[in-house]
């Protein structure tokens, strides 16, 4: 799932990968860190948002 099939239905603004995998240096057991900034008119969406990067692999 990227920017864009979220970009629609969550108003998603902005997202960006940081820490281990961002700059290449991330291990087997290393987490992934997401900043995913909404338009604050998505109200109760933000749950179901957070759902679906909770099950994304990784």
């Amino acid at each position: 799932m990227g920017k864009e099939a979220l970009a629609g239905p969550y108003k998603v603004k902005r997202l960006a990968l940081f820490g281990s995998w961002a700059r290449g240096d991330n291990q087997p057991d290393s987490d992934v860190d997401v900043l995913v900034e909404v338009d604050p008119s998505i109200g109760l969406d933000f749950v179901v948002l957070a759902e679906r990067l909770e099950e994304l692999p990784g």
